[in-house]
Order: structure tokens, then sequence, then C-alpha cells
């Protein structure tokens, strides 16, 4: 059954307020063609009298198109930053994201959105220096902020979405090092995976993010990549290495591949169908998903990083800090003593 696009009741404008609106509209088109002066004020209210004609007659409809629902908002974004062209850009940019994943994830009228899909985009995989890396509590929250405008400019055209998208507040600050993990912390993460892992792909995303992959490197594993015999997963990428599974990792996967078999060369934990940023968007989400359900929703020091990061200290403890730095794929021995908190030079 369709259902209207909820409407806020205060701006459900009737009729006569309609033809006053577009009487209004025309008053001020006709004193631009006069050529009068005309403030930078006035030119701003046309264009939001504009916006609203459109966004009035985009909801005659009994549902409105996420397309629709795009276009309105990005020009409203547009429009109320029009003084700050940077900012403008920035939020238009992400709004765009957001509106791209929701379409990637087949969504088709704006009353369709649900918190899920909004949580997906805040916490899927971010691109620094040309690599996909997982995102930051900072990151995240930036970009819950900027949804935040979005909904509220639409919500001033009268459009409202039919539930609260937002979630709770996102606590900033992501640039100390993730919090390692304890032991018993692990396995919460673990039970959570295997609780219905016949139907998903949460043993893999745990299993290789145990081994050292990033989002994207997960993206990309193969079925030809793995090798339980030897307990090794090779990861492609800029940080080519092999990655070793932990024990869990090791059993928890062969109950997996027993009920669902590997194809050599076909991705294990996504479909092929996914191109690699939008695949390692939908790892990371999926892994913050994980990390929710597992109890950390408000410890925003743990993320996927946190399970990397605590595999990658016991390398270090056994191994040394180079054995660590292959173990992460990262060319840098003092980030990784930093991400690691460990204190490696000595004076």
């Amino acid at each position: 059954m369709c259902t209207r696009t909820p409407v806020r009741a205060d701006l459900a404008i009737p009729q006569p307020l309609f033809d006053f609106a577009q009487f209004e509209l025309f008053g001020t088109v006709g004193s631009l063609s006069t050529g009068r002066a005309v403030t930078r004020q006035e030119l701003l209210q046309h264009q939001r009298m504009l916006l609203l004609v459109a966004a009035l007659s985009a909801m005659d409809a009994d549902r409105l198109p996420l397309e629709t629902a795009r276009a309105l908002g990005l020009n409203a974004l547009q429009l109320q930053y029009s003084g700050a062209p940077g900012t403008a850009a920035k939020y238009v940019k992400e709004a765009s994201r957001f509106f791209k994943q929701l379409q990637a994830s087949g969504v088709e009228f704006f009353d369709e959105i649900e918190p899920d899909h909004a949580d997906a985009f805040f916490w899927s995989a971010s691109t620094f220096r040309g690599r996909l890396s997982d995102v930051s509590a900072t990151t995240a929250s930036n970009r819950r902020s900027i949804i935040q405008t979005l909904l509220r400019e639409l919500e001033h055209l009268g459009i409202t979405p039919a539930a609260d998208l937002l979630g709770p507040s996102i606590q900033r600050g992501h640039a100390e090092p993730a919090r390692l993990l304890t032991d018993s912390e692990v396995q919460r993460i673990r039970n959570e995976c295997t609780g219905g892992f016949l139907f998903t792909y949460a043993p893999w995303f745990e299993a290789l993010s145990e081994a050292g992959a990033t989002a994207a490197e997960i993206a990309e594993v193969r079925g030809a990549d793995v090798d339980l015999d030897q307990g090794v997963v090779r990861f492609s990428g800029r940080s080519a290495r092999y990655g070793p599974l932990s024990d869990w990792g090791v059993n928890t996967l062969r109950l997996v591949i027993a009920q669902q078999p590997l194809v050599d060369d076909k991705r294990v934990c996504c479909g092929e169908d996914l191109g690699p940023e939008r695949a390692a968007h939908s790892i990371a989400a999926g892994m913050h998903r994980i990390l929710r359900d597992a109890g950390f929703a408000r410890d925003r020091q743990v993320s996927a990083r946190s399970i990397r990061h605590t595999f990658a200290r016991r390398v270090l403890e056994e191994s040394g800090i180079e054995a660590a730095a292959l173990f992460l794929g990262s060319d840098s021995l003092d980030a990784t003593a930093r991400a690691l908190v460990h204190e490696w030079r000595v004076a």
C-alpha cells in the first residue's frame, strides 16, 4: 500500500496560501525584469519561493521519488550556504554521496529510507591519499551533521522522513589510536559474528580483520586467496602480503566453507557487481554494525581498526615492530608504533 510522504502539519500549505506564494514569486520576477534594483536578500527569497513551489508540486504524488528529494535537498543546501561557496560545495558533495548510496541500496522513494541506511553512510569507508580506509568517529560525526542539515532543509520544505534517521550523536575526536580490545571483548565480537553465520558475511569480516585486512582489502579477497591448510589469506593491492588467520578464524571459516564452498575467481565477502569503492563502503558499514550489535555502540574508540590493531599488537609482542608493520600493510614503522601505542626508538 502506498503511503504519502510525511508532511509537517504547520507546513501543509492550503490552496489560498499556495496561490499567494505564486503571486509573490511572479511579483519578484516582474521586479527583476523591470530593472529595479534588487537586493541579495530579495534574490534569495525569490529562489526560496521557486524551491517551495517545486516542493509543493512534487508532493502532489502519493510518494516522493528519491531523485526528486535529492534535487530539492541539494538545491536547498546550495541556497542555504550561498554566501559560503566552500561550505556549500562540501555539503552538496556529501549529500550527493548519501543519495548515491541510497540508490545503490535499492531505495526508490523518500519514505523508504531507514536508520540503517543513514548509519551505513556515516560509517562507510573513507578515502585518504587515494586509499580506502576505515572511517574515524570524527568523519562519521561530520557526515551525520551534514545529513542533519539536509533533513532540516527538507523539513523547511514540508518534507520529513518516516523515521528518525540520525540516531544518537557521534562523539568526535578519533585522532587518538583506536582502543585495543581485551580477550573477552574479542570473544564478544566473535560470538556476534557466529550467531547466524550461515546467512551473513560476518565471520569473514571478523576473521579477515583479525588477519590484518582493511575494508578495501577484505572486499577484494577471492576464493583462490584463502589457504586454510596454511592458515593464511593473500591480500592484494598496494600492500600485497599474506595475512595469518587466527585459530578461531581457521576453524570458523572451515564451517562456513562447508556450507558455502569457495569459487576461486569470485569475491568471498561481496558480490561481483560492486565497484571497489562501493564494496569497501559496504564492508566498513557491515563491520560497524557488528561492533554495534556486540555492545560497542557507545564506545566510539572501538572501531574496525581496534580489531586489526589488537592482533597487530600480538604480532608486535611476539615478532617485533617490523612484523607488525607488515601485518598491517604499513610502510612506516613510526606510524605502526603510534597506532599500537608502542615506544620503539632507543634514545
